[in-house]
C-alpha cells in the first residue's frame, strides 16, 4: 500500500492525522484564527477541511487558507466611516462622529469624535461605542428663576465688589456673591412674601414665608369660616405657602348665625317702628295743617264781610 507521508501544511493552518498516511487515510486541515478555506465561498465560517491520501501516493491538494473577510462596516447612527486599510482581518476602520456629537463613552468629553474599530477573528467589525449629542451650555428656555437667580447673583457680585472694594477684600466680595447665587437660586422661587388678609380676619405668620410655610388666619369676634358648615365654632383655618411662590387660598369669613338672625331681626323691628313712626307724624302734621286752613279761610271770609260792609255804606 503506498504511503504519503507527512502532509505539507498550507501556511496559516495546521494539520492532524486521523487515521496515518497510507492509501485512503485522511488529514484535517484548520485554519489559524483569523483566517478562513480560500474555497470557501466567502464564508467566514469554513476554517476546516479534510484531504485524503491518493491512489499516486501523494496527499490531494489543499485550497488553503487567506484572511477572513469583515466587509462593509455598520455605520452608526450619526456618525461616517472610512477604511484605512481594507475590511480583512485587523484591518481597520475609523468611524467619526458628525458635527455637534461625540462619543458615548468619551467620559463626557466633547472633543472625543473618533474612534478606530478593528476587524476581529471572528469575520465581524468590534462594536462601536456609538455617538451621542455633545452636552450643551446652560439652555435658554430653562425655569426663568434660575435664570433670575443667576443674573442676581452676578449683577450684585459686581455691584458688591465695587462697593466694598473700599472696605472690604476681593475673598469678601467673592464670597457674598456666591453665597448669594445659591441662597437666591434656593429660596426665590418659592417666597410667598406676606399672607393678604381676609375680610373679618386676622393672621398670624407661624414659622416664615417660605415654602411649606404656614400662616394662621382667625375670624374676628362675631364671624366664622365661609365653609365651615355653618358651624359657629369654625373660626380658625391653616394656609400653606405652596410651590408656586403664593399662599394657598382662604375660604374668607362671614357673620355667625346668631347675628345674622339678630340683624335679620331688627331689620323687621326698625321697619315696623318707622311705619308707626311715620303714620303718626304724618297724621299729626296733616290735623294741623288743616286746622290752619279751616282757621284762614275762616279769618279770609269774616275779613272781606266787613270790609265790603265798609266799603257799601260809604259809597
Amino acid at each position: 500500500m503506498k504511503d504519503c507521508g507527512n502532509v505539507t501544511v498550507p501556511e496559516k493552518a495546521t494539520a492532524r492525522l486521523l487515521n496515518g498516511t497510507t492509501y485512503q487515510s485522511t488529514a484535517e486541515l484548520t485554519c489559524i484564527n483569523g483566517y478562513r478555506l480560500k474555497d470557501g465561498h466567502n464564508n467566514n465560517s469554513a476554517t476546516l477541511e479534510h484531504i485524503k491520501c491518493t491512489s499516486d501516493g501523494i496527499w490531494a491538494n489543499s485550497t488553503g487558507c487567506e484572511m477572513k473577510d469583515c466587509g462593509n462596516v455598520t455605520v452608526p447612527e450619526k456618525a461616517t466611516a472610512r477604511l484605512l486599510n481594507g475590511t480583512t482581518y485587523l484591518s481597520t476602520a475609523e468611524l467619526t462622529c458628525i458635527n455637534g456629537y461625540r462619543l458615548k463613552d468619551g467620559h463626557n468629553n466633547n472633543s472625543a469624535t473618533l474612534e478606530h474599530i478593528k476587524c476581529t477573528s471572528d469575520g465581524i467589525w468590534a462594536n462601536s461605542t456609538g455617538c451621542e449629542m455633545k452636552a450643551n451650555n446652560l439652555l435658554f428656555n430653562q425655569n426663568l428663576s434660575i435664570y433670575l437667580s443667576i443674573y442676581l447673583s452676578i449683577y450684585l457680585s459686581i455691584y458688591l465688589s465695587i462697593y466694598l472694594s473700599i472696605y472690604l477684600s476681593i475673598y469678601l466680595s467673592i464670597y457674598l456673591s456666591i453665597y448669594l447665587s445659591i441662597y437666591l437660586l434656593i429660596n426665590l422661587s418659592f417666597y410667598c412674601g406676606n399672607v393678604t388678609v381676609p375680610e373679618k380676619a386676622t393672621a398670624r405668620l407661624l414659622n416664615g414665608t417660605t415654602y411649606q410655610s404656614t400662616a394662621e388666619l382667625t375670624c374676628i369676634n362675631g364671624y366664622r369660616l365661609k365653609d365651615g358648615h355653618n358651624n359657629n365654632s369654625a373660626t380658625l383655618k391653616h394656609i400653606k405657602c405652596t410651590s408656586d411662590g403664593i399662599w394657598a387660598n382662604s375660604t374668607g369669613c362671614e357673620m355667625k348665625a346668631n347675628n345674622l338672625l339678630f340683624i335679620q331681626n331688627l331689620s323687621i323691628y326698625l321697619s315696623i317702628y318707622l311705619s308707626i313712626y311715620l303714620s303718626i307724624y304724618l297724621s299729626i302734621y296733616l290735623s294741623i295743617y288743616l286746622s290752619i286752613y279751616i282757621y284762614l279761610s275762616i279769618y279770609l271770609s269774616i275779613y272781606l264781610s266787613i270790609y265790603l260792609s265798609i266799603y257799601l255804606s260809604i259809597y
